[in-house]
């Protein structure tokens, strides 16, 4: 990417020197792991997954999750909007179909139900072998 410096001394990337697979190349490889370090630790505890978990919630509630206000799915959307080069205030469900990415959020989800999954088949595993042992 070329970086030229304004006349403030702020520093601003073109994104033109650099192709959209490769910047979200390096998203995923130097800002989500970052952002999502322990995600499945700390996930459960997010309001995010406590909502979608709640079955007692009406479809019609607002107070339904809403994985666009999980903070990690923001830094993505400012993300996407930046590279695209689309305005703050623009949609957020079309950026997903233009740049062909998944919510973060989803991402973090499927990363905390396989962690748990391992857990418990672990779990079960030393379980059985706690009974062949006694």
């Amino acid at each position: 990417a070329v970086v030229s410096t304004q006349s403030t001394g702020a520093e601003i990337v073109d994104t033109r020197a650099i192709s959209k697979t490769a910047a979200f190349k390096l998203f995923d490889a130097l800002i989500s792991p970052i952002a999502c370090y322990g995600s499945s630790v700390w996930l459960p505890e997010t309001r995010l997954l406590k909502q979608a978990l709640k079955t007692d919630i009406p479809e019609d509630s607002k107070r339904r999750a809403n994985m666009w206000d999980d903070c990690h799915e923001k830094v993505h959307i400012r993300f996407m909007k930046w590279l695209i080069g689309v305005k703050k205030s623009t949609s957020i469900a079309p950026l997903y179909g233009d740049t062909g990415r998944s919510p973060l959020s989803l991402r973090l989800v499927k990363q905390f139900l396989d962690y748990h999954n391992r857990i418990s088949l672990m779990s079960e595993s030393t379980s059985e072998a706690a009974k062949l042992v006694h």
